[in-house]
């Protein structure tokens, strides 16, 4: 073999390999492939879970649907956004970045691509405001979600 050319052991993906092979089988070797890469980390109980609904998905041929909103997401007028749910809004983002990427993959099945933009329009808000009250700038994301070009975003 050339000095050029090695084998490369992708650890990260061997663990998403091994979760789609334990649990989808039967698919097609290149679908098994697609899930493998896609970016999506089987470390945590959430994202596994939807990776697994997405799996699942694909493997029966039926229609997914986004990841569940939760109603803390979009606070009520006036209140800031509470970092409490921080963790929980970051793989919500990660789950959407997974659902965007599937998408592109299988259209047929991951049919809500086009509301993909504004749910990370939310989710990113929620972010940047959980951020901004839990380091103490509460008065500054008053002032951000106040300001003209703040809400142009919107």
């Amino acid at each position: 073999v050339n000095s050029l050319f090695r084998t490369s052991v992708a650890r990260s993906q061997l663990p998403q390999a091994l979760l789609v092979d334990l649990n989808a089988p039967q698919l097609s070797m290149r679908d098994k492939y697609t899930f493998a890469c896609a970016p999506t980390s089987v470390d945590t109980k959430f994202e596994t879970s939807y990776f697994l609904q997405c799996l699942k998905s694909v493997q029966t041929n039926q229609t997914q649907a986004l990841p569940f909103v939760p109603p803390w997401l979009v606070p009520s007028r006036g209140k800031t956004h509470n970092p409490k749910h921080l963790e929980e809004a970051e793989i919500l983002s990660q789950n959407l970045s997974l659902y965007a990427w599937l998408s592109y993959q299988f259209p047929i099945i991951f049919v809500e691509s086009s509301k993909i933009k504004t749910m990370r329009t939310i989710v990113g808000d929620y972010i940047t405001g959980a951020l901004l009250t839990q380091a103490g700038y509460l008065e500054i994301s008053r002032e951000i979600t106040l300001s003209p070009v703040w809400r142009k975003r919107r």
